[in-house]
């Protein structure tokens, strides 16, 4: 079978010999195996071990597209010189750990809602989807499961805003939470309605909302103020491409909120 004909038995609850399984592999085991096994740099790993490795389609940045400057947000700090700005503002700084990196949030020292509305949020404006529909079908024709990344929402916005700064918001300040919150919720519908009308089969989409044993904040606040937007996001993708699939990623201990989940759409839970 090819892994659209495994990955559309699978998720439809149809028998099926072959079993479809997922692996990522840190950069430390990505070098270790390929030293292992003498692999090229240019061989990826999913592939070689029959991994379920979707092919992303994606919209495209206008030509010339220049990301915003976000390095005035960190002119009270000295930057390391192996650090870095990512697409969402946020300062990567490399932790003392393999892969992992220390954040500090471009709206860490926001004090008003004046602060957060200037910002620059992560946005697809302008982005172009026309090679979209052509790119699903050509995957397709080789047996690939096509998936586009939505990334994340909670996860996004506390990075902009700041861990500690953003939790004390849902309280606090909750107009701040609800404003960053709407800005890249409304680029994650953007991305799920141009992936639904190309035909893609899978939105990847989470949250690390939970901890070892329980959610990060009560329930009643994932439902106020994260549950609606994703819904928001499911309900729309599903309405142009009922086929389309949901893939919820999030660590932690999710139980209470998994019936949810489904409710709201969510067919594939990665935990």
């Amino acid at each position: 079978m090819t892994q659209l004909e495994l990955f559309k038995a699978a998720v439809e609850y149809k028998p099926h010999d072959e079993i479809l399984f997922y692996a990522s592999f840190t950069p430390v085991i990505d070098e270790k195996l390929r030293e292992t096994l003498k692999l090229a740099d240019d061989v990826g790993l999913r592939d070689y071990f029959g991994v379920y490795n979707p092919a992303e389609v994606a919209m495209d940045p206008p030509e010339g597209y220049t990301p915003p400057d976000f390095s005035k947000y960190y002119k009270d700090i000295e930057i390391p010189e192996n650090a870095f700005i990512n697409e969402l503002g946020v300062l990567e700084i490399p932790g003392s750990s393999f892969h992992f990196t220390c954040y500090v949030s471009p709206l860490r020292n926001a004090e008003s809602i004046k602060d957060i509305v200037d910002f620059e949020y992560p946005n697809v404006d302008n982005f172009s989807d026309t090679h979209m529909k052509e790119q699903v079908e050509k995957l397709h024709a080789e047996g690939k499961v096509t998936c586009c990344y939505l990334t994340h929402l909670y996860e996004d916005a506390w990075q902009i805003r700041g861990y500690e700064q953003f939790l004390m918001d849902m309280i606090g300040n909750p107009e701040m939470c609800e404003f960053i919150l709407d800005r890249i919720s409304e680029r994650d519908l953007k991305k799920a309605e141009t992936a639904a009308k190309a035909g893609v089969d899978v939105l990847i989409t989470g949250d690390d909302v939970a901890n070892q044993r329980a959610l990060m904040f009560s329930q009643s606040l994932w439902r106020k103020f994260i549950k609606p937007r994703w819904e928001k996001v499911y309900k729309r993708a599903k309405e142009i491409n009922r086929d389309i699939k949901i893939w919820y990623h999030s660590d932690g201990n999710i139980e209470s909120i998994i019936p949810e989940l489904i409710e709201k759409g969510v067919d594939i839970l990665n935990p």
